[in-house]
């Protein structure tokens, strides 16, 4: 359920988190690891699991919003694609979100620079983002704002645009904003030195094609004492997102590169 530029205005992500006591430290997750490693279905998860164990409602292919619970397993974990559904005329009763469906869960906001299906979020490229930084519309606050192929607008030698300026002053909000930021590229060392003193949870991606299995190698000193090991079913998340979607570089560096190449009027 992706919202349009006028649905925006009155989003209804808008008040739906409650600030909640203060936070203790920034929230800033990078995800890296070789072309086709799973780091956007790790990214992806984040949120996807965040919204199936908030669970509140779906809405149905028709339009009809119905009430709705998380399926949890042993661990506590939601159990992706599945829940507790009150449909019409119908006792609830545990099941696969149907087909076309849409899964919502009042608190949680997630915010992605791409294409989401599935469950409920905001599609905002670097440009929206920019555009909401000053606004009072709470759009950039309480929420999981995650950010694929971030070297496009982080990368280190871009270090003085104005667009690399902006969302590093962002990146020193993230605590006071409550925002939970997610950045996915193929080597978070080659983003810009002011994303990566910000970093909190490091999470390196490795794709097993026999198994379909994804690893994650997990450093995060806030939570674990050593590095951890997670291992998922890569195949969980994917009719989420498109695996294969490009995100464009912007005209004014296109421009200049065809300049700097002597292509005129191309």
């Amino acid at each position: 359920m992706v919202l349009s530029t006028q649905e925006r205005v009155n989003s209804p992500f808008v008040g739906l988190i409650a600030k909640g006591k203060p936070l203790s430290y920034a929230r800033a997750t990078f995800i890296d690891g070789d072309q086709g490693s799973g780091k956007s279905e790790t990214a992806i998860a984040i949120g996807v699991n965040a919204t199936f164990k908030g669970m509140t409602s779906v809405k149905l292919s028709d339009g009809l919003i119905v009430k709705a619970q998380p399926v949890l397993n042993k661990q506590g974990y939601a159990i992706i694609g599945y829940g507790k559904l009150w449909l019409p005329n119908q006792e609830p009763r545990i099941m696969k979100t149907p087909p076309k469906s849409c899964v919502m869960a009042e608190g949680v906001r997630i915010i992605y620079n791409g294409h989401l299906w599935g469950i409920r979020y905001l599609h905002m490229d670097l440009a929206d983002i920019i555009r909401h930084f000053n606004k009072d519309d709470e759009i950039l606050k309480n929420c999981f704002l995650i950010i694929d192929e971030a070297y496009i607008g982080a990368d280190r030698r871009d270090f003085m645009s104005p667009v690399v300026k902006v969302m590093s002053k962002l990146t020193k909000q993230l605590r006071k904003r409550h925002i939970h930021l997610v950045m996915c590229t193929p080597d978070s060392t080659e983003l810009d030195l002011r994303f990566q003193k910000i970093e909190v949870e490091h999470i390196v991606c490795s794709y097993d094609e026999d198994t379909n299995r994804i690893t994650e190698f997990i450093r995060n000193p806030k939570k674990y004492r050593k590095l951890r090991e997670v291992t998922y079913d890569g195949r969980l998340y994917r009719k989420y997102y498109d695996t294969d979607e490009i995100y464009p570089i912007s005209e004014v560096q296109l421009n200049r590169a065809m300049a700097m190449a002597g292509i005129v009027n191309a």
